[in-house]
């Protein structure tokens, strides 16, 4: 019974997300406000060290044929990577692999992005621009034999 005991205290902690109990790594990034909720066709692209990712979305308009890719990823050094992810109409999520990137989008330290620069249009017309790096803490728990996820967002 003690040992039953310890392993529920083991899976709480550890979480049940099917990937040995690590951390859900879409839980790490930096996140970017990009749209104020105005109708229109949205282009985001991420910038970093001449890599050029692009992704978009729309709000209250009809959506292009064939649709705005929600997502791009692209490596910008050998085992480091760069993922811009439109995590909902108007949020966009920044995810850098620091270091152990495969291909497949393993990462063995992902965090918000350290460098470069988010661009975002409106039909057009340029409507943000901003640094592509944010403030970041450690995505909790921090769990030996887990990748390292650091997290952070743009007030």
């Amino acid at each position: 019974m003690r040992r039953l005991g310890m392993l529920v205290v083991v899976l709480a902690a550890c979480g049940t997300d099917g990937d040995g109990g690590c951390p859900d790594p879409a839980l790490a990034g930096g996140d970017f406000f990009v749209a104020d909720g105005t109708p229109g066709q949205y282009v985001v692209q991420a910038e970093q060290d001449g890599t050029i990712l692009t992704a978009g979305f729309v709000i209250g308009v009809a959506a292009p044929t064939p649709p705005l890719p929600g997502e791009d990823f692209a490596f910008v050094a050998p085992a480091r990577w760069l993922r811009l992810i439109i995590a909902a109409p108007g949020l966009a999520t920044v995810q850098e692999c620091y270091r152990g990137g495969t291909a497949a989008g393993a990462c063995a330290e992902l965090g918000p992005p350290t460098h470069g620069r988010l661009v975002g249009y409106r039909d057009g017309i340029q409507t943000v621009d901003v640094v592509l790096w944010t403030p970041s803490a450690p995505v909790e728990p921090v769990i030996d034999g887990c990748p390292l996820l650091f997290a952070g967002h743009v007030d």
